[in-house]
């Protein structure tokens, strides 16, 4: 699991390579949006929005995290 968090310098782009997650988004109007990906997903979160990330099992979640400054990294999630 990845706590609520946000990104005040990048906004973020996250391509999974295996496994799945949910992912909940907290839209500056206040509304929450929660999705499911799986391999060869994508998602996008624009700058400042909060988001959280949570590995659904029973094996791990691989993605990679793109920042629009530059910066990525490759994260792995387990139940």
């Amino acid at each position: 699991m990845r706590e609520l968090h946000w990104h005040a310098n990048a906004a973020e782009w996250a391509y999974v390579i295996t496994g799945s997650c949910r992912t909940t988004i907290i839209h500056p109007d206040g509304n929450a949006y929660i999705d499911t990906f799986g391999p060869g997903d994508v998602w996008y979160f624009p700058r400042g929005y909060g988001h959280s990330i949570q590995g659904l099992g029973p094996d791990e979640c691989h993605f990679i995290l793109i920042f629009d400054n530059g910066d990525f990294r490759r994260i792995i999630l387990s139940v």
